[in-house]
């Protein structure tokens, strides 16, 4: 493999982080695209065709413009992390959507028939919310650099090190 030689793919939905293990296990230098970089790009040039070939050109003229774009591949702490917050946010919005369907079910006096379901569901999410606020803190706490630059636990606002 040449020295030197970068690979460069856009984000695609999750999709990209099965290739980019597998091309940085080769020994490749990986690099994560901003799609709307990529696309901002390709008008620059009056590309609006979309096809992989078209893709495939623009993504190579896009870094050999700006090789320095891109984001490398998060280590396993990060990457472990932003799969926790995330879960954690998908179980915030559940209890505040099961709260609203509570809240509409009391209005239409139809709440008695499922207060025990509702009880423990929403028991339920709030002990996983819980778990997972734990074990945030329990890999933050591992890692000094996460340590040095998080926030509080009462802010669950993600420092810019941890976002991606």
């Amino acid at each position: 493999m040449p020295d030197g030689l970068t690979v460069g793919f856009e984000a695609t939905g999750g999709q990209e982080w099965a290739l980019w293990r597998v091309l940085i296990s080769m020994g490749l230098n990986a690099v994560q695209l901003p799609p709307a970089q990529i696309k901002a790009f390709a008008l620059s040039m009056g590309k609006r065709a979309k096809t992989d070939q078209i893709d495939a050109e623009l993504i190579a003229r896009f870094m050999a413009f700006r090789p320095e774009a891109g984001r490398t591949l998060p280590d396993e702490k990060l990457q472990f992390l932003r799969v926790l917050t995330v879960r954690r946010a998908q179980m915030v919005e559940a209890r505040k959507r099961l709260s609203a369907q509570i809240s509409a079910r009391r209005k239409q006096g139809m709440s008695a028939e499922l207060e025990d379901m509702d009880s423990s569901l929403k028991a339920f999410l709030e002990s996983q919310i819980s778990e997972l606020e734990q074990r945030i803190e329990s890999v933050i706490g591992e890692a000094e650099e996460l340590s040095a630059t998080c926030c509080s636990r009462q802010d669950w606002q993600l420092p810019a090190i941890i976002q991606f």
